[in-house]
């Protein structure tokens, strides 16, 4: 499939798949938890529910929607193989387990212990839940079996697809923006900003900066992706093996590139990852053609 671009303000942005569901997906989802289920809605992790910690019959998380007294069975998964195969069974567990009433005074005191509801006894004893699969994809034929088999195992399920996509030569993590739909209704009908009350917000053109970060040559894309596993809480060794086994290259040929190359050392190459000053220096030898901004130019809506 060809890879698909966003593009914004000049800038492009590509489709990211985080690596982790613990680690990457899941802190994602948890913190646009309101966008996807609602402003009064909140996320309860499983792991942190001390009575069902280690239940392989209790899923990632549940939601609990405060405003419309609402709760949810909340999974995370990452498109693979092992989602398209374990899914059906866990739904199935799922809700032979939300059917045993001690399952669900478990869950309530659970949640009452981190969050207090005059209406959680009701709401979690007496009224049934809705699942909810929030995966990263459905792309490709891996992606329509996945709809498939949760279909088959019940219909009433429900599947948000919450894409990511990076900008270019940039951590993910950092900067990204998300596509997806959201369980509760968005208006269609919000006006739009005005200046002042009254005034349109039709005006000049005007110039707005992107900053922009571009590799020059095998150099400067090797480096680039050191430091961009390093931003993401990799130690240095770590991030030059995982990006010489992607290149097929040598260790030491990317190592190289990250220390002697640049006149510095490997010790001084962390220390300015992690002080970000090291586009500077990439940008002083060479290894990225831009690090200064580009003026764009932003014309207001008409």
């Amino acid at each position: 499939m060809t890879d698909r671009i966003v593009l914004k303000d000049g800038v492009r942005y590509r489709l990211w798949t985080p690596e982790n569901e613990l680690n990457d997906f899941e802190p994602m989802i948890k913190h646009h938890i309101r966008d996807i289920f609602g402003d009064d809605c909140r996320y309860f992790p499983k792991r942190k529910l001390k009575t069902l910690a280690g239940n392989r019959s209790i899923p990632d998380g549940f939601v609990i929607d405060f405003k419309n007294q609402r709760w949810y069975i909340v999974e995370l998964k990452l498109l693979c193989d092992d989602a398209v195969r374990r899914i059906p069974r866990q739904i199935v567990d799922y809700k032979n387990a939300i059917k045993n009433p001690k399952t669900r005074r478990n869950i309530y005191k659970s949640i009452k212990s981190i969050n207090r509801g005059d209406f959680l006894d009701e709401l979690i004893n007496d009224k049934n839940p809705e699942i909810v699969v929030i995966i990263n994809s459905l792309d490709g034929k891996l992606g329509e079996q996945f709809r498939e088999r949760v279909e088959e195992t019940w219909r009433n399920v429900k599947i948000i697809v919450f894409k990511t996509f990076a900008r270019e030569y940039v951590n993910p993590k950092r900067v990204h923006m998300h596509l997806f739909e959201p369980v509760y209704e968005v208006p269609t009908n919000l006006p739009l900003p005005l200046k002042e009350k009254g005034e349109s917000i039709v005006g000049e053109e005007k110039e707005i900066k992107v900053e922009k970060i571009i590799p020059i040559g095998a150099k400067g894309n090797q480096i680039i992706k050191v430091i961009n596993k390093m931003e993401e809480g990799k130690e240095f060794n770590i991030a030059v093996r995982e990006v010489s086994k992607e290149l097929g290259i040598k260790y030491s040929s990317v190592a190289d590139k990250c220390g002697r190359q640049l006149g510095i050392s490997t010790k001084d190459f962390v220390e300015m990852v992690k002080k970000e000053t090291i586009y500077d220096h990439l940008y002083n030898e060479g290894a990225i053609k831009s690090l200064e901004s580009e003026k764009q130019i932003e014309t207001p809506l008409k």
